[in-house]
């Protein structure tokens, strides 16, 4: 038997493949697809998941990412049991992380 690590997790995968979020360029078109993404994820979970009151929106992070095709993560907090975020903060870069970046 196995509990559930979140509330609800979806990945949602751009068809241009982009091998990781250090390889998106400051353009419209990935600035627009990062956007699309995160609609896309924020729609999900707000119609799956509204009774959270916390999302959380990442990509995985080289080296600690185990595949190159550029996924966001969305999730709907809060993880159970608690101690299971440790594993998506190691790895999960922020997409409000993207900015502060240099590769955004």
């Amino acid at each position: 038997w196995h509990q559930a690590v979140l509330t609800r997790q979806y990945l949602v995968i751009p068809v241009k493949h982009i091998a990781t979020a250090r390889d998106l360029q400051k353009t419209p078109e990935d600035y627009s697809l990062v956007r699309h993404l995160l609609k896309v994820g924020q729609m999900l979970l707000q119609r799956d998941a509204p009774q959270c009151l916390q999302y959380r929106f990442g990509f995985h992070q080289p080296p600690l990412n185990s595949v190159n095709h550029l996924h966001l993560h969305c999730l709907a907090l809060p993880f159970v049991p608690r101690w299971k975020h440790v594993k998506y903060i190691l790895w999960v870069l922020r997409v409000g992380s993207l900015k502060q970046k240099s590769c955004w």
